[in-house]
């Protein structure tokens, strides 16, 4: 099926036909209209006599003249009815090619508006793009010389790129809001820590650490950190890496700043 813009199309390209076999109808009408008025002039003074008749204003006079000219008069009135008529279709014909102007006019602004949206589109996108590549840059490499400077943790515990898009989920769009999901999820290893030093109680004479690190190693891999059962001295040195380096991620790129306690459970045996 045609489009409208179509229909529009063929009719501006076939309105300079219209328009002149319109003028060449209207020149042709209006000759053989005026051959027909002097025709009847002619007729009227020659045949009819008029041209000797005296000239008055008696009532008698003038009515015999509407008599003797009354053909002229109803060629005049035709020809004037059809210069009227002539007249309106030819401005009607005019303002439907001014119509057709501007509205091509305007289909072309919009078509212009539609590509430079898509050309803004796309230079965002590249913008977007180029500053997810700048800034996971910049998290990559903090990350790895944050832990080259531990001594028990290693990078392969640690999966930078699932880490930084648990942060940063829209990243690519160039949205570098923290998601809300990834801050509860550090608040409930927080809240773990935190009711493990609670469970100790006043006498803070044993710890369950095995419990403790079944507790906490599938929250940290929630994030992007892998852990595994250790004995409890080491679990708790590379738990103290952990913590640190979380702490440090989130000062160094603005993310909001959680509290692990005091964590006194390392002390306990």
């Amino acid at each position: 099926m045609s489009s409208p813009g179509s229909y529009d199309t063929k009719i501006a390209a076939s309105l300079p036909r219209l328009q002149k076999g319109l003028l060449l109808s209207g020149i042709a009408i209006a000759l053989v209209l005026l051959t027909a008025l002097l025709t009847s002039l002619t007729s009227t003074f020659i045949a009819d006599g008029a041209i000797d008749r005296e000239f008055c204003f008696h009532r008698a006079c003038l009515d015999e003249a509407l008599r003797l000219f009354a053909l002229p008069i109803g060629v005049v009135k035709i020809l004037g009815a059809f210069a009227v008529g002539f007249t309106t279709l030819l401005g009607l014909v005019v303002a439907l090619g001014v119509y057709l102007s501007n509205s091509k006019l305007v289909e072309q602004h919009a078509q212009t508006a539609i590509t430079q949206a898509d050309s803004l589109r796309e230079q965002a996108k590249s913008s977007a793009l180029q500053l997810h590549a700048v800034r996971f840059s910049s998290f990559r490499e903090y990350v790895v010389d944050a832990v080259g400077r531990c001594s028990r943790l290693g990078l392969s515990s640690i999966d930078v790129t699932s880490w930084y898009f648990k942060i940063f989920p829209n990243a690519y769009e160039g949205d570098i809001a923290v998601n809300a999901y990834y801050i509860e999820a550090v608040k409930r290893i927080s809240a773990a820590m935190l009711a493990a030093d609670e469970r100790l109680g006043p006498a803070a004479k044993r710890f369950n650490y095995g419990e403790h690190q079944r507790v906490l190693i599938p929250m940290l891999a929630e994030i992007g950190i892998r852990l595994y059962s250790l004995p409890r001295l080491d679990y708790f040195l590379i738990e103290d890496e952990v913590v640190e380096l979380i702490a440090s991620v989130h000062r160094v790129f603005g993310i909001e700043s959680i509290t692990f306690g005091d964590r006194k459970y390392r002390g306990v045996s």
